[in-house]
């Protein structure tokens, strides 16, 4: 039981670390050195399977992301990171701004679908409407999505839409082409049932939360977007490279913030 309990306060420690913008090696640099305390570089390097100068370079990515002090002109000798609680405050820090910039997009978004939809680049937005033509777009977009799909939004109300004789034949179609996929969904049923076939189609999901509930979804790929909107069997395929990475800068900053499946394989 403690050794479960200490591996699930390191897991936390890392999706913490992973959302204030650490990467991987320096996520796990400073849970392997806050657990053992200071130590040798050598020894680090050691611990973490890496040379020393890797090890270098993660120390210095700590000191740029305030999580670690290197002493003024003396040679380190033995390493060890901030305290916890500055992790705690950066978070506080980071959540608030996440907030402000939730709320300035939200503010955004029906403006910009709006200016769409009067048509100001009619050749790269197409509607669909009805049950016909947005089964349609779900499956078309297999034909495009070269570099995966991604998907963002509650994938409860979009998938009670779609039989699951369509989600079967649709995954099976996406495996087969070797494209991979992202799902960023709200907590729900469905959340639960499609991250734990994560393997064997080809994806991760992670699960959003603090977020009020609301029903639309998108999914990017290549350089177009196609916004879901299930009341009204509703989509909009929008083909603009400047749209398109703006959806996925927004995704990728809320993919970190997001909660891995209780399923995670993560190991210290």
């Amino acid at each position: 039981m403690v050794v479960k309990t200490e591996r699930n306060d390191s897991l936390a420690l890392y999706e913490a670390l992973r959302q204030l913008g650490l990467t991987e090696g320096e996520a796990q640099l400073y849970v392997v050195s806050l657990k053992i305390g200071p130590h040798p570089l050598g020894q680090l390097a050691t611990k973490l399977g890496i040379s020393r100068p890797n090890i270098y370079k993660l120390i210095k990515g700590l000191e740029n992301k305030g999580l670690a002090a290197l002493p003024s002109g003396g040679k380190l000798k033995r390493f060890s990171v901030a305290s916890p609680s500055l992790v705690a405050e950066l978070l506080d820090k980071k959540e608030e701004n996440d907030k402000k910039m939730r709320n300035s997009f939200s503010s955004l978004l029906p403006d910009l679908l709006s200016k769409y939809q009067r048509g100001d680049l009619p050749s790269h937005v197409r509607i669909y409407q009805g049950r016909g033509q947005y089964i349609g777009a779900f499956f078309g977009m297999l034909d495009e999505g070269k570099d995966g799909l991604d998907f963002f939004g509650n994938v409860d109300d979009f998938l009670n839409l779609i039989d699951l004789d369509d989600q079967q034949e649709y995954l099976r179609e996406r495996v087969k082409r070797g494209l991979t996929s992202r799902t960023l969904t709200l907590a729900g049923p469905n959340a639960d049932r499609i991250a734990a076939s994560d393997k064997e189609n080809e994806r991760e999901t992670r699960i959003l939360s603090g977020m009020n509930p609301f029903k639309a979804s998108f999914h990017f790929f290549a350089d177009k977007v196609i916004f879901w909107q299930p009341e009204n069997l509703l989509a909009i395929r929008i083909e603009d490279d400047v749209v398109t990475t703006m959806m996925k800068s927004v995704f990728d900053y809320l993919w970190f913030q997001a909660e891995r499946p209780s399923t995670s394989n993560f190991i210290l």
